[in-house]
């Protein structure tokens, strides 16, 4: 999702190409990318279902960012802090 992310929003300026084209060149490579597998999709689907029910949801790429987490035992280094903290047992970094 943070692939996703990254692309989408170089992609959203008129710049996006050639800015896009420097994120793979400089910073694509230099990442350990974690695939989604079955364990972060059934992890992502179930705090999907426990966000929802506590009228707390929040979007699908950031779901599969915070089940990736949690399912590496990894922290979520984040500047947004606030909107990562209500998913339980995820340790989340500024």
């Amino acid at each position: 999702m943070t692939l996703f992310e990254l692309r989408y929003g170089a992609m959203r300026l008129t710049f996006g190409q050639p800015l896009w084209e420097k994120i793979e060149s400089l910073i694509v490579p230099t990442i350990q990318w974690i695939p989604a597998e079955m364990e972060i999709c059934s992890k992502a689907s179930d705090l999907a279902a426990q966000l929802h029910k506590l009228g707390q949801p929040i979007d699908e790429a950031d779901l599969f960012i915070a089940a990736t987490a949690l399912a590496r035992n990894l922290p979520l280094a984040t500047g947004n802090v606030k909107h990562y903290e209500r998913i339980p047992g995820l340790l989340v970094e500024d």
